[in-house]
Parts: structure tokens; sequence; C-alpha cells
């Protein structure tokens, strides 16, 4: 398991690569950049994704259904390949940059109250009660800022197997 969340796979089918491109297109809406907006937000439209799709590659990010913000969703980088008589599609999801900065300040912080809840344990300490239960608390807090990206991911990749009319995925 990554410290940090990232996906990485490949998805095998046997469209064309221009047919695979016109998919995605089909499903992904223009990125919106408003004044103090990270730009991955748009209108409701019918759209699964917002991004962009280029000849041979794409960067999206999956639309939320509802309306609320989810920082944590994965950005969903691809390349576009023929080989042969089949297409493959290389995906990798990942956090947005600057949540790169806060998950590895996060899961440091987590790692030294790990240890230190750790020694209130061996020594029997009960006096740090309270630190005890602030390290189990942020590292809940950290396994649960995970499955904010993990779950959007996870339907995001099965939207794309599903479009795409996949033959084999290999991760």
């Amino acid at each position: 398991m990554f410290i940090l969340p990232y996906i990485h796979f490949t998805i095998t089918t046997e469209k064309t690569p221009e047919e695979v491109r016109a998919l995605l297109q089909s499903v992904t809406g223009a990125r919106k950049k408003w004044f103090m907006n990270s730009g991955v937000t748009a209108p409701a439209e019918d759209k699964d994704f917002i991004g962009k799709v280029g000849e041979a590659d794409f960067e999206i990010v999956p639309r939320l259904r509802f309306v609320s913000r989810n920082d944590f969703r994965p950005v969903i980088e691809g390349r576009i390949q023929a080989e042969g008589s089949s297409t493959v599609v290389d995906v990798q999801m990942r956090l947005q940059w600057f949540l790169y900065v806060v998950e590895v300040v996060f899961f440091g912080v987590g790692v030294l109250l790990a240890l230190s809840a750790l020694d209130i344990l061996m020594k029997g300490d009960m006096e740090r009660l309270a630190d005890l239960l602030m390290a189990v608390f942020w590292i809940v807090c950290d396994l649960t800022s995970r499955c904010w990206f993990y779950f959007p991911a996870e339907k995001a990749r099965q939207k794309l197997e599903d479009l795409f009319g996949t033959v084999s995925v290999d991760v």
C-alpha cells in the first residue's frame, strides 16, 4: 500500500483509439474557471467527468452528482495507445498536487502521534490518556480521508471500464 493515495491500471479494449477518444469526450464536460475556484467544477451538465481530452492523452476528474466539494476526488490522467488490433488506455489516479503536501504532513504527524501512543501504552502512563485518544482520533481521520479518494476513484474506474467495453484490466 502506498503512503499517499494512488491507483495505476491499464484497460485493453477492442475499440480504435479514435472511438475511445470520442467516447471519453462524450462523457467529459469542459473545465470552467471562475474567480477563486480550483477549476474542477462545472454547471450541472449531464457528464460524468470534467476536464480535457487530447489526441493521445486526457486529464479529468469525476463530477459529483450532488452539490458538494470534495478536494480528495482523484485526478485521472491517461494515455490512449494503439497496440495491434486493440487499444490500451494507461490510467493513473492521484490526488491534486496541493493535497500531496497536506497528506504528507498529516501522515507524518499521525506517525509521530502513533509512536507517542505506543510509548504511553508501554509505560502504562494513564495520566497521558488524552494524548492516546488524540493519536487514535488522528489515525481514524487519516484513514477517513483516504476513503474520500478511493470511493470516487473506484466509481470512476468502473465507469471507464463500462464505457470502453473492456476486454481486460491490468492492475
